[in-house]
Formats: structure tokens, C-alpha cells, sequence
């Protein structure tokens, strides 16, 4: 697990988008192709998608907002959040014997 600060992605943003009827899967493979992209998952709730991305700058969010989000269709609305500070960031799971696996 690479600390994406010390690879120069200063900025990380977690993005909840809205997705037209029928194009949730669509969008989700199109947002794979994109390389700021870390994580994609399809929620209920509020946003039909979230994705975690990490950039060098805000300038460089507000371009892949205008332009690489701007181009993927069906995508009806993105709400950017920026992480402000980080509190705890795990890759811990729990076995299924109950018993916490610390493996990273």
C-alpha cells in the first residue's frame, strides 16, 4: 500500500455520482480506464456510484471533473469531496473465524 503523498498525489477526492437508468455498469467500466481512478463501487442510497481518486493538485481535480467526468455518458450529476485530513487508513480485515487479520 503506497502512501499516494509520497508518490507527489497530494490531493484526494472521494466522488458520489448520479448515473441514467441502464448506465451504471457503463460508466463504472469507463471510469476503470481512468487513471486517477482508485476505487469504483455501486452503492444504494444517494449516489448510484463512489469513486476514490487521487491528483497531484486541485487544478488537476477540477480538469478531470470538466473534462474526463464530463465526458463519460451517463453520468447525470458528481459530488466532489476532498479529504481534508486523514484520521485512519486500513487494509486490516476480519477472518472469518472472527479473529482480526492485521495484514497491512
Amino acid at each position: 500500500h503506497t502512501d499516494p503523498i509520497k508518490v507527489g498525489l497530494n490531493v484526494q477526492a472521494i466522488i458520489g455520482m448520479s448515473t441514467r437508468l441502464g448506465y451504471q455498469e457503463k460508466v463504472a467500466e469507463e471510469l476503470g480506464k481512468l487513471r486517477a481512478v482508485r476505487f469504483i463501487g455501486a452503492f444504494s442510497g444517494r449516489n448510484d456510484l463512489i469513486i476514490q481518486a487521487y491528483f497531484r493538485s486541485n487544478e488537476d481535480l477540477v480538469t478531470f471533473v470538466n473534462k474526463d467526468l464530463a465526458n463519460v455518458e451517463g453520468i447525470v450529476s458528481a459530488e466532489v469531496s476532498i479529504e481534508l485530513k486523514q484520521y485512519k487508513d486500513s487494509f486490516s480485515y476480519v477472518t472469518l473465524d472472527g479473529l482480526e487479520d492485521n495484514a497491512g
